[in-house]
């Protein structure tokens, strides 16, 4: 996909889809999995994955909550991490 046309997208999705995807990539890598392995166990493919992660496309409910046993998480974990990224990067 053209840079011009992610940055596009990662606008129209914004930051709070960022923040999802980044900690959920944080949660992914602190399990020390691929998004290949992350995807086989949630049943989703490894592009979706990708453009969730890059905040390029906003997750929907069922997908976080197959994503989350797939890596080994919860809501509480995610809770955490996102607020871990919050501070990181403030507004």
């Amino acid at each position: 996909m053209p840079e011009a046309r992610k940055q596009r997208l990662r606008g129209r999705n914004g930051r709070d889809s960022r923040i999802l995807g980044e900690a959920l990539r944080l949660i992914r890598q602190r399990a020390g999995m691929t998004q290949d392995d992350v995807s086989v166990r949630a049943g989703t493919n490894a592009a979706a994955l990708s453009h969730i992660e890059s905040g390029e496309r906003d997750a929907r409910w069922s997908t976080i909550a197959r994503l989350l046993p797939a890596l080994q998480s919860n809501i509480h974990q995610l809770g955490d991490v996102i607020a871990e990224v919050e501070r990181r990067d403030p507004a």
